[in-house]
C-alpha cells in the first residue's frame, strides 16, 4: 500500500491544477434555452461547465438571497449527480455498483452539466404547522439508506436547549435526534436523545455569508408531540441563488455562484393543490387505474388507452403507503414482482407521493432511486381521473380509474340524478358518449369500447331503474342509474358522475 499510495501522490502533484467552473445561467430545460427566471414546477434549471483533475466531489447549494444580511439562506446542499433527465423520474430501472459510483464520480477534463431545478424547498412539520429547513443530502451512506438531516434548535423540558441535527428515513419520519453537548475542554459530545412529546423544536436555516462565515437562522417552533416529519413545498416568489463548488483530491477548491428569480405558476396545475391535499388517500388510490393518452385528453377531451395499468393496494404494515403493480399489457407484471410501493404525502406544503423499491426486509432499495410525483384528481364525464406530473422529469400522465372505490372529492358539485324510468325498456344496441367511449349490450351481455377497441366486457342486470354490471375482466361490480330518452341512454353511477350516450344502432 505505501508503494501505491506514493506513486499516487506523485502523479496528483504533476496535475495539482485549480479547478474551475464556468458560466452558470438559467435555462429551459424543456426547450434547451436561456430564460430569465426559473417557474415553479416549469422545467427549468441551470447549466455550467467545470473542468478539473483528480476531482474528489462536487456541491450544490440553493438558498434564498438576504442582500440586507450580505448571505444567503440555505434550504438544500447536495451532492451533484451526474446525470440526464431519462435516467430520472417514475420509471424503476435498477443500477448495478459501477453506475451508481458513476453518478457522483468525476473525471479528469471538462463537464457541461445541466440540473434541473423546480422551485422546491423541504419543511419541517407536526402535521398542521411547518417552517423551511436546510436539508443536507451531501452523506453518501445516507443517500444510500434514503435518509436526509436537517439543524434544528432542540429545547429538552428536562435539560435544555442544546443544537441538534434530526435524520428523517424514507417515509418522511424523523427517526433520530442526536444533540451536541458541549464540554469544559471545549470539545463537544453527541447523544442521541428520544424527545419526549413535551420538547420543542425550532427548524434551522444554515446561512451562508458573502465572507464565508456560517450561522444559522431559526424559522420557527414546533411541538416534538408524536413526532415530526420532512414534506416539500414551493418556494414563494423572490431572489435566490445557487452556489456550485469543487474540490480535488490534492485539497484545492473552485466556486461560483449565480442569482435567479422564482416566478409563480399560476395555471390550472396548481390551483388545485389545496384539494389534491385532501384528496390524496390510500381510499381514492386504492384500485386499479388504466394509462390514457395524455395529448388527446388535453386536446380532445378523448381517453384514449395505452395499454398500460397501475394497481394499488393498501401495504399491510405502513400507514399512508401503497403497493403498486404495474402491468402491460392488463395482468404482465413489468417490475417482475419487484416491491413497488408510493409514499403518500398530502402535506402540509405540496402534497407528493414518493415512489420507493422494497427489499425483502422492507427498506428501500439504493440501486433502484426514488421518484416524486405531484397527484390531482377529477372527474369528468362520470370517468375518475388522476392526473400525475413526475417531479422528476416533468412528464404528466392521465389515468381512468377502472375499478376500486369511487374518488371522494372536495368542493365539486355533483350533479343531479336523472328521473327514473317510466317503463321497463330494451338497452340493446351499441351506444357511444361524446368522449368517443362507447357501449354494446345484447340482452345481460356488455362490452366497454374505448377508440373502437373493446377494453372490458361482462354481464348485467336491470332491475327498475338500475343496472347491476359485472366485469368478467376484473370481477369488479358496479351499479348505475339510467334512463332512456329516444335514442338517448343516461347512466349515473354511484359517485353522481353522469355520461351521456346516443345510440348509433
Amino acid at each position: 500500500w505505501a508503494e501505491v499510495l506514493a506513486a499516487l501522490h506523485q502523479a496528483q502533484a504533476r496535475w495539482d491544477r485549480a479547478p474551475r467552473i464556468d458560466g452558470i445561467e438559467t435555462v429551459s430545460l424543456l426547450r434547451g434555452e436561456p430564460v430569465g427566471e426559473v417557474l415553479q414546477l416549469g422545467q427549468d434549471g441551470f447549466r455550467f461547465r467545470y473542468e478539473g483533475a483528480n476531482l474528489l466531489r462536487a456541491l450544490v447549494l440553493l438558498g434564498e438571497r438576504d442582500e440586507k444580511g450580505r448571505r444567503t439562506l440555505l434550504f438544500e446542499k447536495s451532492l451533484l449527480r451526474k446525470e440526464t433527465l431519462e435516467d430520472e423520474g417514475q420509471a424503476v430501472r435498477r443500477r448495478n455498483r459501477e453506475e451508481l459510483l458513476e453518478v457522483y464520480s468525476h473525471p479528469d477534463g471538462a463537464h457541461d452539466v445541466g440540473f434541473r431545478y423546480d422551485a422546491l424547498r423541504h419543511l419541517l412539520t407536526d402535521g398542521e404547522r411547518a417552517f423551511p429547513v436546510t436539508v443536507d443530502e451531501t452523506d453518501l451512506a445516507d443517500a444510500a439508506a434514503h435518509v436526509r438531516s436537517v439543524p434544528v434548535l432542540y429545547l429538552d423540558p428536562k435539560y435544555g436547549k442544546f443544537f441538534a441535527t434530526v435524520y428523517t428515513n424514507w417515509l418522511g419520519h424523523a427517526a433520530s435526534v442526536v444533540v451536541e453537548v458541549p464540554q469544559k475542554d471545549g470539545s463537544v459530545v453527541y447523544a442521541e436523545v428520544d424527545p419526549p412529546p413535551q420538547a420543542k423544536v425550532r427548524p434551522l436555516l444554515e446561512a451562508l455569508g458573502d465572507d464565508g462565515k456560517v450561522s444559522y437562522v431559526p424559522t420557527g417552533e414546533l411541538a416534538w408531540g408524536e413526532g415530526l416529519r420532512l414534506t416539500i413545498d414551493l418556494v414563494p416568489p423572490g431572489s435566490y441563488e445557487v452556489l456550485l463548488g469543487v474540490e480535488t483530491l490534492t485539497g484545492r477548491t473552485a466556486s461560483a455562484h449565480h442569482g435567479f428569480r422564482v416566478a409563480v405558476r399560476d395555471d390550472d396545475l396548481l390551483a388545485n393543490r389545496e384539494a389534491s391535499a385532501r384528496e390524496l388517500t390510500a381510499e381514492n388510490l386504492t384500485g386499479e387505474w388504466e394509462v390514457v393518452d395524455a395529448g388527446a385528453w388535453f386536446r380532445e377531451q378523448r381517453l384514449v388507452p395505452l395499454g398500460g395499468f397501475v394497481t394499488y393496494r393498501p401495504h399491510p404494515r405502513y400507514r399512508r403507503v401503497l403497493e403498486k403493480v404495474v402491468s402491460k399489457p392488463r395482468g404482465q407484471d413489468l417490475y417482475r414482482g419487484l416491491h413497488v410501493v408510493e409514499v403518500l404525502r398530502p402535506g402540509p406544503g405540496l402534497p407528493h407521493m414518493a415512489q420507493y423499491v422494497l427489499d425483502d426486509g422492507g427498506q428501500p432499495r439504493f440501486d433502484y432511486g426514488y421518484g416524486l410525483s405531484y397527484p390531482l384528481f377529477d372527474r369528468a364525464g362520470g370517468r375518475d381521473l388522476l392526473l400525475s406530473l413526475d417531479l422528476r422529469t416533468g412528464e404528466l400522465q392521465v389515468f381512468v380509474k377502472r375499478s376500486g372505490p369511487p374518488l371522494t372529492l372536495s368542493n365539486r358539485p355533483q350533479p343531479a340524478a336523472p328521473p327514473p324510468t317510466a317503463q321497463p325498456v330494451s338497452l340493446d344496441g351499441v351506444w357511444q358518449a361524446d368522449d368517443g367511449t362507447g357501449l354494446a349490450i345484447e340482452g345481460t351481455q356488455w362490452v366497454y369500447f374505448e377508440a373502437g377497441q373493446p377494453v372490458d366486457q361482462g354481464v348485467l342486470q336491470v332491475e327498475g331503474d338500475t343496472i347491476t354490471a359485472q366485469s368478467l375482466v376484473t370481477g369488479t361490480v358496479m351499479a348505475f342509474r339510467f334512463q332512456i330518452a329516444g335514442n338517448r341512454l343516461v347512466l349515473q353511477d354511484q359517485a353522481g358522475g353522469i355520461t351521456q350516450y346516443a345510440r348509433v344502432r
